[in-house]
């Protein structure tokens, strides 16, 4: 199939997904995007040796907003991308045409697309991100680690991208930018001592919910919940019924990062691992806690019944 390439000396558009052909897991929670930046990398494996060739992608510097040390993500953009484009030698914050090169667009099955298409998902408007990745820079997310789609899969067996050990992979994508973090809108930015951001309360729902939350999550379990451990049950129900009451239609990765935020906000974090860990990794799992709450799962969408 031909593909089309991109003209000589012209910077490639990476906000627009249309333009492509068709590590370590990194810590659910909240970050702010501090740097990104276009290089090769060459990942390694526990043993400290190579894991794969080198690859050219997007090296993102985030730090948690509760406070913590950097971490550092990366994105490929393919295990060939290198012999078509390079980093932008006067920014390295986008990539430009490798001269004489094939031109071949990135593919959108790299771990860089799935991550663009999240931040697509999650609201990021159309225009913002082009060809400079410095207007994510600043911005507040919450990031979570889900199964990889099921086309990337049959990508990877074939060309080897992730170069990693063949067992269940999961990729770290945006379920949600945050209100007061989006730098294209004037807000966002490094915090100082980077604090966690001010969270408001959700639509209609008043502040009271939370300790209503609060309660319902360490009260003695009840009959029907007996065989729960921990309160994880009453934690999970109090968590997405809080959820559901702003939007009791949903996508499932939307619920899973709101039911997240209100049973750390209400408990703790361990307990909110502890709710995605038990009902967000089995669909039946979550339909049967849906069910309780007159709701259903269709697919990726979360509905009422």
């Amino acid at each position: 199939m031909a593909v089309k390439k991109q003209a000589a000396g012209s910077g490639f558009n990476l906000g627009d997904l249309s333009g492509y052909s068709s590590g370590g897991v990194l810590p659910e929670g909240d970050y702010v995007w501090k740097d990104l930046t276009v290089q090769m990398f060459q990942g390694t494996k526990t043993d400290g040796s190579p894991a794969g060739p080198a690859r050219l992608g997007v090296m993102i510097t985030m730090a948690p907003l509760g406070g913590g040390e950097d971490i550092n993500q990366f994105y490929s953009f393919g295990s060939k991308a290198h012999e078509s484009w390079a980093p932008n030698p006067d920014t390295g914050k986008g990539i430009v045409p490798v001269p004489g090169g094939p031109g071949t667009p990135p593919n959108a099955s790299t771990n860089w697309a799935v991550l663009v298409k999240s931040l697509q998902d999650s609201g990021l408007p159309n225009g913002v991100l082009s060809d400079d990745l410095s207007v994510l820079e600043g911005m507040w997310v919450h990031m979570a680690n889900v199964p990889e789609p099921e086309g990337r899969k049959a990508f990877i067996s074939k060309t080897g991208e992730s170069a990693v050990e063949d067992k269940p992979r999961t990729i770290a994508v945006v379920s949600e930018i945050k209100d007061d973090g989006k730098p294209w809108e004037g807000t966002g930015g490094i915090p100082e001592a980077a604090p966690a951001p001010k969270v408001k309360p959700n639509g209609s729902a008043k502040p009271a919910a939370t300790a209503t939350l609060a309660q319902r999550a360490t009260a003695p379990a009840t009959p029907a919940s007996a065989g729960t451990d921990d309160g994880v049950e009453e934690a999970a129900l109090a968590g997405i019924s809080t959820v559901l009451e702003k939007s009791p239609t949903c996508l499932k990765l939307q619920l899973r990062t709101g039911t997240f935020k209100a049973v750390k906000e209400a408990v703790s974090q361990e307990m909110a691992q502890k709710v995605i860990n038990t009902y967000f990794s089995s669909d039946a799992q979550l339909s049967a806690l849906l069910e309780q709450l007159g709701s259903t799962l269709k697919g990726q969408q979360v509905v009422q019944t």
